[in-house]
């Protein structure tokens, strides 16, 4: 059996038995994709297969330069992207099942590398990317390379690594994939692309950006403005009266800022929470926002129980700047149209309004949703 036949066989079993999936390959296992895609039926399995060669496709593929193209870190970063690929494309039946395959190489090259030829091939599941690393040392054949990491990420599909694939601890997981798993409660994603669990956010813009819009940038500038702040979006796993993001919906809102702005993913879903995490932050917030956060029904539906959210809140150092909002009968509600608060002390003073003359922007993201649901192709 020559070396096609050997990834053919490997590949008609990946048709066979893998869940659906979306591949992405850079600097290797192009073989592997092209074995797959020949065999029949291979449409039922692979939904998406990417080859980003370039260091500015890679780039572009992850919304980001990572600091290294062939590491453990970009592999799991890669698949992550992989299978948001794959829950997109996949039917409502199976995108529980879909997978993200991702691997990135140096094989041998011209002038020799410093460093050793490897391979890291990772397969997200959507709740973590399990990552895997083929060493090939130095002075090897290309060629040769090339079928060796397509077997390998072949059999590794197959749950079955050979024994010169090595596992990666876990641990190693990005602060940002820690967040989506659930293991950390927040990290911090920087303007120039940087991950990580600090320094604390002292001016947040919380939302949805569901999309993100002209309207949310312009309120960022004028809380700048009115602050000294460097604004910081929220964008939140969790929410106290909303279904809670599954990992996809959070990369994708995540493409929409690319490098404008700053980004805190978060599971804090309530703004105490929010607060004894970054004590002395100043929430942004809509007028529709300002009116849930005191509603008694998310505090055990009594008045005492609103009273110590903002005795707590108060202790903390925080507070609300507020943006007003057009009702549908052309009313612009504003921090004069919250309920009466005068038994409950310090309440009132947690909201600052942002006057209607520096902020008023009438930018629905339900009509925007809408507007591109209706699109013409």
């Amino acid at each position: 059996m020559d070396a096609q036949d050997d990834l053919d066989t490997l590949a008609r079993r990946v048709v066979s038995h893998c869940p659906p999936m979306a591949m992405v390959v850079a600097g290797a296992a192009s073989s592997a994709i092209q074995s797959i895609l020949r065999q029949p039926g291979a449409s039922q399995v692979v939904l998406d297969a990417q080859i980003p060669y370039s260091r500015e496709a890679l780039g572009r593929y992850l919304g980001r330069l990572p600091e290294s193209l062939c590491s453990v870190e970009t592999a799991r970063l890669l698949a992550w992207r992989a299978w948001n690929n794959a829950w997109q494309i996949a039917p409502a039946d199976k995108k529980s099942l879909c997978v993200g395959v991702a691997c990135t190489a140096a094989l041998a090259t011209q002038p020799p590398r410093r460093g050793t030829d490897r391979a890291h091939m990772a397969i997200c599941d959507g709740h973590t990317a399990h990552c895997h690393t083929l060493h090939l040392g130095r002075g090897g054949v290309r060629g040769e390379q090339e079928h060796q990491v397509s077997s390998q990420l072949l059999q590794l599909l197959l749950g079955q690594p050979g024994e010169s694939l090595a596992p990666e601890p876990d641990e190693l997981l990005s602060p940002l994939f820690e967040t989506l798993a659930g293991k950390r409660s927040w990290c911090h994603i920087h303007a120039d692309g940087r991950i990580s669990d600090s320094p604390a956010p002292g001016l947040v813009i919380a939302g949805s950006f569901n999309p993100l819009h002209a309207g949310h940038v312009h309120l960022a500038r004028v809380a700048q403005k009115r602050t000294g702040l460097q604004a910081v979006f929220e964008l939140t796993i969790n929410n106290a009266d909303k279904p809670s993001l599954a990992s996809c919906q959070i990369l994708s809102r995540l493409d929409g800022f690319g490098r404008l702005a700053a980004v805190v993913v978060s599971r804090l879903g309530t703004f105490q929470d929010k607060a004894e995490a970054w004590p002395g932050t100043t929430f942004v917030v809509g007028i529709d926002t300002a009116l849930r956060v005191v509603d008694p029904k998310f505090y055990g539906g009594t008045r005492a129980g609103l009273a110590a959210m903002v005795e707590r809140l108060r202790q903390l150092g925080c507070k609300f700047l507020v943006a007003g909002r057009a009702t549908e009968s052309g009313h612009f509600r504003t921090v004069a149209d919250l309920p009466d608060l005068s038994d409950i002390p310090g309440a009132r003073e947690l909201f600052e309004e942002i006057p209607e003359n520096e902020f008023r922007l009438d930018l629905s993201s339900t009509d925007i949703r809408g507007n591109l649901r209706t699109a013409p192709a």
